[in-house]
């Protein structure tokens, strides 16, 4: 079946086009550009007639006009604005009481939900919380299997004397330790007293230093 055609709006021109664009601002109220205007009213004014409509009623004092850059906004002159009634007042008076309330239960939920985000934004994600749970799984099957061991007695215990007697072979190779290191460090400072760049020798010689923990030099 044939799409229908599209029936293009009738576009208006002279006085019935000016009087729908100045209908058109004071019923709204805002400022709008002659493409805005144009698009509003369906096209009924193209954008070259609203232009020129709006320039005539501004220069005619009917209507504020202003440019911004390449583009003019225009709005309806608050003098030509029918006085609202007191009823109209109180209407209006209840809607902004109404939106009031509404604006209030609106930032009461945005808070409580910007703390439920924040709470879930901080928490680990569900693969995160797997890697966590088969990490703990693995240390758990190893401490159990380390516990069996020890509560079958394939663990020897090691004695009071044994303790001892590790400790008093640890501290006698320490101090030879400390000693050859003395030793060492003396003799390397008497023989390059006299270079200028003893570490050039050190690195040629590929020496190391000694960087283990808690063990020092007396």
């Amino acid at each position: 079946m044939a799409k229908a055609k599209e029936v293009k709006p009738k576009s208006v021109k002279g006085e019935e086009a000016e009087k729908m664009i100045h209908d058109y601002l004071r019923r709204t109220n805002r400022p709008f550009s002659a493409t805005d205007i144009s698009a509003n009213l369906k096209n009924a004014v193209t954008k070259q007639v609203a232009q020129k409509i709006l320039e005539q009623l501004r220069d005619s004092g009917q209507i504020h006009g202003k440019s911004y850059g390449k583009q003019s906004v225009y709005v309806c002159l608050q003098d030509c604005l029918e006085e609202a009634s007191s009823d109209q007042l109180m209407d209006l008076d209840r809607q902004i009481q109404t939106l009031k309330g509404e604006l209030e239960s609106v930032k009461a939920e945005y808070k409580v939900k910007s703390t439920e985000f924040q709470i879930l934004n901080n928490s680990p994600s569900p693969a995160e919380i797997h890697q966590k749970i088969s990490t703990l799984d693995k240390d758990i099957e190893q401490t159990k299997s380390k516990l069996d061991c020890l509560q079958a007695g394939s663990v020897k215990n090691v004695t009071e004397e044994e303790m001892k007697e590790t400790l008093a072979n640890h501290d006698f190779v320490k101090k030879g330790y400390l000693q050859r290191r003395k030793m060492f460090y003396n003799l390397w400072n008497l023989i390059t007293d006299c270079l200028e760049n003893p570490k050039e020798l050190w690195d040629k010689l590929g020496f190391e230093k000694d960087e283990i923990m808690d063990v020092k030099q007396n």
